[in-house]
């Protein structure tokens, strides 16, 4: 099962009109309905994209933030929450 989640997770698009497009990570919590710093730790172990980052200051390429954040939520549905961080690292080849 989790070998055929994984693929299907795996085909899932980065949407073209959004992919490059800069988003603050606290703009992208909010949107996303995710946790801040669930992204920010995705972002700096290399599965989102970092377009700036200073102190106090991370801005992603909301393309990245919108595909992994929507690849956990299914992983989630599907599995537990503590598998769903397991078959995203698998997913992004982490």
């Amino acid at each position: 099962m989790n070998v055929d989640l994984i693929e299907l997770l795996r085909s899932i698009p980065t949407d073209p009109r959004i992919a490059g497009q800069p988003i603050r990570v606290m703009a992208a919590a909010e949107k996303y309905k995710i946790n801040h710093s669930i992204l920010s730790r995705w972002a700096y172990g290399g599965m989102i994209k970092i377009i700036e980052s200073a102190p106090k200051f991370l801005l992603l390429d909301e393309g990245d933030v919108a595909r992994v954040v929507t690849i956990f939520k299914m992983a989630r549905e599907q599995t537990t929450s503590r598998r769903a961080g397991w078959i995203l690292k698998r997913v992004l080849g982490h």
